[in-house]
C-alpha cells in the first residue's frame, strides 16, 4: 500500500481488512524518499492479527509517501471453518425489564456455547445469559435461539448495547454483526 499525505500535519487512518486471508501478519511501514515505491526511511515493523473486518491503525507523515508492506506470517483458521453468530436491531425486543434477543447461526460449522450480554450506556455489563451451541444453516433454513436478558430494577435499555461473545473467545467469520445499540 502506498499513500501520499498531502496535508501539513500527520493523518491518522484505519485500514479495515476484507478480501484478506486471516492470520498473523508482519506489517512494515516507512517513508519513500527516493520516489521508487520502496520505504527507505523511518522504518517500523510489527506483527498483528489481521483478517476480514478487523482493522489496523496507521499515522501518515505530512507531505510524504508512506509505504506499507504486509506479509502473512502465520495463517489463521480459514473463514469456511468458522462459526458466525449474528444479531441485528430487529432481533432485539425490549419488553419492560426484559430484553429478548434472537441469535442467528450464520457460519458453515456449528457454533459453541457463548454468552450474550446487555451493557448500559456506560459500557458496564448489567445482564448476562448463556447461548447454547447452534448448528450451521447448511439446509438454508435459519438456525436461531432466543435469549432473555432481565435488567435490574431502574436500569433503562435505551442507550444500552446487546452483544454476543463480549470476551471475543469465538473465532468467527465476522464480528460486525455481534452487537446492537438500543
Amino acid at each position: 500500500v502506498i499513500a501520499y499525505n498531502v496535508e501539513t500535519k500527520p493523518v491518522h487512518a484505519t485500514m479495515t481488512g476484507w478480501n484478506i486471508d486471516p492470520g498473523v501478519w508482519e506489517i512494515t511501514q516507512g517513508i519513500d524518499t527516493k520516489n521508487d515505491d520502496v520505504a527507505d526511511q523511518s522504518l517500523t515493523t510489527w506483527t498483528n492479527t489481521f483478517e476480514r473486518t478487523s482493522s489496523l491503525e496507521f499515522t501518515f507523515a505530512p507531505r510524504a509517501a508512506t509505504v506499507l508492506t504486509l506479509k502473512l506470517k502465520t495463517p489463521g483458521k480459514p473463514y469456511w471453518e468458522r462459526p458466525d453468530l449474528g444479531i441485528n436491531r430487529e432481533d432485539v425486543e425490549v419488553q419492560g425489564r426484559e430484553v429478548r434477543v434472537r441469535v442467528h447461526s450464520l457460519g458453515s460449522v456449528p457454533s459453541p456455547e457463548t454468552t450474550v450480554v446487555f451493557r448500559d450506556w456506560t459500557g458496564k455489563i448489567i445482564a448476562t445469559e448463556k447461548v447454547g451451541p447452534l448448528p450451521p444453516p447448511l439446509d438454508l433454513y435459519p438456525k436461531t435461539t432466543d435469549v432473555v436478558l432481565t435488567l435490574p430494577e431502574g436500569v433503562e435499555a435505551t442507550g444500552g448495547t446487546v452483544e454476543i461473545d463480549p470476551d471475543h473467545r469465538l473465532e468467527e467469520i465476522t464480528r460486525l454483526n455481534n452487537a446492537v445499540k438500543l
